[in-house]
């Protein structure tokens, strides 16, 4: 048979293509859901190993592979921060913190707790009162007696 026109450029029919070449140009197709002639190309490509296009194609494919485990490597160490127990011992500590080093008096007229954030006016002026009335470690007024 002779080949058929498609356009400009001649196709050959499916038939005079050898059956091996032929299956190997379909599941091209298929894969990439691609028509005869760029399939045929990419069928070429994949031939060709030392081709430029055989190789950049297998860099753009290692590149991608990298970028897709880099990033199923970095969303895994951020759900091993939130849910491994990173956030509940910063807030544990946070809070034993405060239990521990907090300053704190409660309100004359509510009753409710105040708290002295560090370096506070109030903050100053507690220093200021415990300086002028004397307080100091208990085991220095000891020693000083």
């Amino acid at each position: 048979m002779a080949p058929r026109k498609k356009g400009s450029k001649t196709v050959p029919v499916l038939e005079e293509v050898p059956r091996a070449l032929r299956s190997a140009i379909v599941r091209v197709m298929a894969e990439h859901d691609l028509d005869w002639e760029p399939a045929c190309e990419h069928a070429a490509m994949l031939i060709d190993k030392d081709g430029k296009n055989y190789q950049k194609a297998v860099k753009r494919e290692a590149e991608r592979i990298y970028k897709s485990r880099f990033m199923t490597q970095l969303n895994l160490a951020r759900r091993s921060v939130h849910s491994g127990g990173y956030l509940e011992g910063y807030e544990a500590g946070v809070l034993e913190g405060r239990r521990k080093y907090e300053v704190w008096y409660f309100c004359n007229v509510c009753g409710q707790r105040i708290n002295i954030p560090p370096n506070s006016n109030n903050h100053k002026a507690l220093i200021e009162y415990m300086q002028e009335h004397g307080w100091g470690h208990q085991a220095c007024h000891e020693k000083s007696q």
